[in-house]
Parts: structure tokens; sequence; C-alpha cells
């Protein structure tokens, strides 16, 4: 059971190191990013691609990563 969620947390994990690279690649604000904005500039200066990324399809990629991961959890374990 425990190697289950550890290759979960691996493939949640490695799902968003790949997604931030992306998005710092085409210049989308990240979760470190996010909160360095608001607190500096304020919620209004953030663009809406920006809210539709963190809110909407970075976590849709992260269950896409846990998928993933279960997957090759049931791939391997059978």
């Amino acid at each position: 059971m425990i190697l289950k969620y550890l290759i979960i947390g691996y493939s949640i994990l490695i799902t968003a190191i790949i997604s931030n690279i992306i998005a710092n690649y085409i210049s989308l604000t990240t979760w470190y990013m996010f909160f360095e904005t608001i607190s500096e500039k304020g919620f209004k200066t953030l663009k809406l691609l920006d809210l539709i990324w963190l809110f909407l399809i970075y976590p849709l990629l992260l269950s896409l990563g846990y998928i993933i991961g279960e997957k090759i959890y049931l791939h391997f374990a059978t």
C-alpha cells in the first residue's frame, strides 16, 4: 500500500515540476509567483489567463499526475 502512495506521489511531483517549468516558459504565474505578486502588487495585477491556469488547468494537470501514477502502480502490481 505504501508503494502505491509513493508512486502516485512521485507522479504528482513530476507532473507539478514539469507544469511549473512550462508555465514559466510561457510566462504564466505559478503558485510561488502568485503569493509574491499579490503581497507586493495586489490581486488586480494578475491576468485572467493566470487565474485560469492556477485554479483550473494546474489542478487538472495534477489530477492527471495522480491518474498516471495509479496506472503505473496497477501495471506493475499485477
